[in-house]
């Protein structure tokens, strides 16, 4: 990323976060459409996006699916918490972020079987078909829908740690994205989702546990291969 465009969504983030201070937003409130906000930051509505995608990444914002962008629980700051911005070696970060979830992701998915509400189910079904639509017709707003797929499940967990640890799952899906995005692995992004998804709905904490192994193994296969 250029750092001329990195500045701008840096600004972008900053003027989200001055807004939520200046109307003093709370928790849980919910921020003007993309429209608003990007004439409130004078940037484009892309770069917008790539401000709000930092800030969910830190838990400042919080997107709801069909509803809108809120006031997430995290700090009140652009900070790269994790120092992920730091790092120069682009390709162990990735691999090293595959690892940690890896560890937990499959017990968070397994907790969400247990815990995930029918509002959060037709939530992941509407997400997952918007992302194979978006492969199929080779649009770029997969990866948000995506990055929204994953952090309804880490609700669904009703585990605050899990759901603190989104960052990570978050920037693995950036990373991940940004060097991988062949047929194949598009390919199996559908069918690892579904296989997700259909676990989450029967409430089958063991099927979902093995299917959110069986897609992070295979993303981490590509990597390493």
């Amino acid at each position: 990323m250029k750092a001329t465009r990195k500045l701008r969504i840096e600004q972008a983030a900053d003027a989200i976060i001055n807004f939520i201070k200046v109307n003093e937003l709370a928790i849980g409130e919910r921020l003007p459409n993309e429209n608003e906000l990007a004439e409130y930051a004078k940037v484009s509505r892309s770069t917008l996006r790539e401000a709000v995608r930092m800030l969910v990444s830190i838990n400042v914002l919080e997107v709801r699916h069909g509803s809108g962008t809120y006031v997430g629980p995290g700090p009140n700051e652009t900070e790269d918490i994790l120092n992920f911005g730091k790092i120069k070696k682009p390709l162990k970060l990735v691999q090293d972020l595959f690892e940690i979830r890896y560890l937990v992701e499959p017990t968070m998915t397994a907790k969400a079987a247990r815990y995930i509400t029918k509002e959060q189910v037709h939530e992941l079904e509407d997400l997952a078909k918007k992302i194979e639509n978006s492969i199929v017709n080779e649009t770029l707003d997969h990866l948000d829908y995506d990055i929204q797929f994953h952090q309804v499940i880490a609700k669904a967990s009703q585990s605050i740690a899990f759901y603190n640890l989104f960052p990570i799952i978050y920037e693995s899906i950036v990373q991940y994205n940004k060097k991988y995005s062949s047929a194949t692995i598009k390919e199996e992004t559908i069918i690892s989702h579904r296989e997700i998804l259909d676990a989450l709905k029967k409430g089958d904490e063991i099927a979902a546990f093995d299917a959110a192994l069986i897609h992070i193994i295979n993303n981490r296969r590509t990597i390493l291969d």
